[in-house]
């Protein structure tokens, strides 16, 4: 006795598209909210450094921030980066946001709030990748922006 389908071809192709859709829904949700976690974990960190007023001496703050790094086993500019989220973003992660630590990253690196603002909506209305928002800050601005990935 052969295996007989239970479902016509037609069935069986809306399943697989329905299947397909809530599988991708749910993968794009969960990492939407581990980026969110993701970046409210850096949010923390920089309200953590700025706490300890670690920048405000010049080289002392530096020097921390190297000891910092090796300890908890990431470079001294990430920290920075932490730091300055923080700053520029003081509420916390902004919410709804669709940019991830990547773009963050890049934005941080603006000193102009205005233009900061400009290029994070510009970002979110355009979909732009992280190489997008550094390129077009790089365009405009002439600040290269590197950034190593997981950083």
């Amino acid at each position: 006795m052969g295996k007989e389908l239970v479902l016509s071809d037609g069935k069986y192709s809306r399943l697989v598209a329905d299947l397909n859709k809530l599988i991708n829904e749910g993968r794009s949700k969960a990492q939407n909210a581990a980026n969110r976690e993701y970046m409210a974990t850096y949010w923390r960190v920089g309200q953590r450094l700025a706490a300890e007023r670690i920048t405000e001496s010049a080289g002392y703050g530096e020097s921390i921030m190297e000891r910092l790094g090796i300890e908890l086993k990431t470079d001294r500019s990430t920290l920075v980066r932490c730091l300055q989220f923080h700053r520029d973003y003081p509420k916390g992660v902004p919410e709804g946001t669709t940019l991830s630590w990547s773009h963050y990253r890049s934005l941080v690196a603006i000193k102009d709030d205005k233009a900061r603002a400009f290029y994070e909506k510009m970002a979110e209305e355009k979909e732009w990748t992280q190489e997008e928002l550094a390129r077009a800050i790089q365009d405009v601005t002439g600040l290269l922006i590197i950034t190593p990935c997981g950083h």
